[in-house]
């Protein structure tokens, strides 16, 4: 009866696992068409002779997973006749019921597929990324624009600086030379002021000196006068 029961309830895990494979390749299928779909409206390509690279990159990459795959599905039938002969060999020395030991027997290959499903997918992308990198035109063309885009953006942040530099320093020379004729005229201002104000107090002296002389004057003739009259009186 275990014989019997235990094909059958591996060829149903054994469907599966190949539905799992399928739906895998399906999906790598329509990411690769998806890529190929983005590169074919991509501005960049614009020559067919890019369009044909591509394609033909995209579609070895697919045959490739294709390989691939049917290489898995090669091992997945090997592991699964291991594990038959394993499962059998056990349930004839284990006193272990039958549906503990499927149950254990299904985690051991579900943890084995998935940790080998992982790294094969982690290992391939990585090929791929690496491949597509060195491999890709249309990606080394784009490095190359964002590159010079790159050092464009440089370039006029240099010219900027320059130009702000030069704002700068031609503001600093007008503040300067404002400052320097606003003092000009402010010492040009106040030695007029001084001048002026000498001029005054020099016209102010000489009137005052004039003032003074005419008095001056005035006291020699009235003397002189007063010594005259004395003189015709006596």
């Amino acid at each position: 009866l275990e014989k019997s029961y235990r094909p059958h309830k591996n060829l149903v895990a054994q469907n599966r696992e190949l539905e799992a494979i399928r739906e895998t390749r399906d999906k790598q299928n329509r990411e690769a068409k998806t890529e190929l779909n983005k590169i074919h409206f991509d501005e960049l390509s614009s020559t067919k002779a890019f369009h044909a690279e591509v394609r033909r990159e995209v579609e070895r990459r697919l045959n490739h997973a294709d390989h691939k795959l049917e290489e898995r599905r090669e091992r997945l039938r090997d592991l699964f006749a291991t594990e038959e002969a394993q499962f059998l060999a056990e349930t004839a020395s284990s006193r272990e019921s039958l549906s503990e030991r499927i149950g254990k027997m299904r985690q051991k290959a579900k943890r084995i597929r998935e940790e080998k499903e992982s790294e094969h997918a982690r290992l391939v992308q990585e090929k791929y990324d690496q491949r597509f990198r060195r491999d890709c035109a249309e990606l080394r063309e784009l490095q190359s624009k964002e590159l010079d885009y790159e050092l464009g953006n440089e370039h006029l942040w240099q010219m900027k600086e320059k130009f702000d530099r030069k704002k700068d320093h031609q503001a600093e020379e007008e503040f300067w030379t404002k400052l320097w004729y606003d003092d000009i005229a402010k010492k040009k201002e106040r030695e007029d002021r001084d001048a002026q104000e000498a001029k005054a107090k020099s016209e102010s002296m000489s009137k005052i000196i004039r003032e003074q002389m005419q008095a001056i004057d005035a006291d020699r003739g009235l003397q002189k006068s007063k010594r005259k009259e004395y003189s015709e009186a006596a």
